[in-house]
C-alpha cells in the first residue's frame, strides 16, 4: 500500500520533509513532517489526514539571522498511549533550545524537557521507562559543527545521566544519530568524520563497547531495533544507496559480536 501524503502537506507548505514514524492504537499512522514542523495522522480506516500538532519556533539568541528558528522535529517514540518528539531545531542551531516534547493522544502538547542542542533521536527502554536522547553535536559561525556530541539517560525520578559523550573520550570525531534503548542497555549509531560507521552500546553499570562497521557511510543515519528473543538488528542505509543489515548480537551482553552480515540491496 502505498500512502502518499504530499497531497495533504502541500495544502499547508511546499516543504514537506517526511522523517519518521510511528504506528498508534487501531493502525493509525503517526508521521513526523520535519518540513511542517508537524506530527500528521492517517486514519487507515478513513483514508484521511490530520495535524495532530504543530511544534512552536525557539528563540534564536545568536544575533544571526532572524530572532526565532523552526523547532525541526527529528524522531517520534511512544511512550505508552503519549508520544515523545525530539527536535533539531534550525539554523543557526542555538545551543540550549533544542527539546523533547510529550504529546498525548489528543494533542496536548508539553515539555518532556529543554536545555539541549541538535538532538537528533529519542528512545525509551520499555523495561523500565527510561528515556535517552541523543545529541548530535554543536555549532557555530563561522567553525560550523563541532563534533561533541553526548548521548543523555534521564530516569523515572527525572535524574539525567549523560552515558556517552566525546568530552569523556567514549567516541571522537563521530556525531550520534540515532539511539534504541532496552533492559537498561542504550545503543547509539554514529556516523564518523572519516567516513565509516560506530555503534556503541552502554550497559546498566556504564561500560562501553563498540564495532566499528568500516567503509559505510551514512545518508540520513542509521535505523535500528530491537527484535524478539534479544536479537539486535541494525540497518544502516550507505552512501550509495544500499542497505546493509547487520544482526547477531545479543543486547544482553557487553563484549557484543555481530554474527551475521547481509547486503539486502536497494
Amino acid at each position: 500500500t502505498v500512502i502518499d501524503v504530499l497531497p495533504f502537506a502541500s495544502t499547508i507548505s511546499s516543504e514537506s520533509n517526511l522523517f519518521d514514524l510511528e504506528v498508534g492504537d487501531g493502525g493509525l499512522l503517526y508521521i513526523l513532517d520535519a518540513g511542517l514542523n508537524s506530527i500528521l495522522t492517517y486514519d487507515q480506516s478513513t483514508s484521511t489526514f490530520d495535524v495532530l500538532v504543530t511544534l512552536p519556533d525557539v528563540p534564536n539568541n545568536s544575533g544571526v539571522g532572524p530572532p526565532t528558528s523552526d523547532s525541526v522535529p527529528t524522531a517520534l517514540e511512544r511512550d505508552g498511549d503519549d508520544l515523545l518528539i525530539s527536535t533539531l531545531t534550525g539554523f543557526p542551531f542555538t545551543a540550549g533550545v533544542a527539546t523533547l516534547y510529550r504529546i498525548d493522544p489528543q494533542g496536548n502538547l508539553s515539555v518532556e524537557y529543554t536545555g539541549l542542542s541538535v538532538i537528533t533521536d529519542v528512545a525509551v527502554d520499555p523495561t523500565d521507562g527510561d528515556i535517552a536522547v541523543a545529541q548530535f553535536a554543536s555549532f557555530a559561525l563561522p567553525a560550523g559543527w563541532n563534533p561533541d556530541g553526548v548521548v543523555i539517560m534521564e530516569d523515572s525520578s527525572g535524574t539525567r545521566t549523560t552515558v556517552l559523550s566525546s568530552a569523556n573520550g567514549d567516541f571522537s570525531n563521530a556525531y550520534p544519530i540515532s539511539i534504541e534503548a532496552c533492559d537498561g542497555m542504550v545503543w547509539t549509531a554514529f556516523f564518523q568524520l572519516s567516513g565509516g560507521a560506530q555503534v556503541i552500546g552502554v550497559d546498566p553499570n556504564g561500560t562501553a563497547s563498540d564495532v566499528v562497521i568500516d567503509g559505510q557511510v551514512f545518508i540520513e543515519g542509521g535505523r535500528h531495533g530491537f527484535l524478539d528473543k534479544g536479537i539486535y538488528i541494525v540497518v544502516f542505509f550507505t552512501q550509495n544507496g544500499r542497505v546493509i543489515c547487520i544482526s547477531g548480537c545479543s543486547p544482553y551482553t557487553v563484549n557484543q559480536q555481530f554474527t551475521q552480515r547481509k547486503d539486502i540491496g536497494v
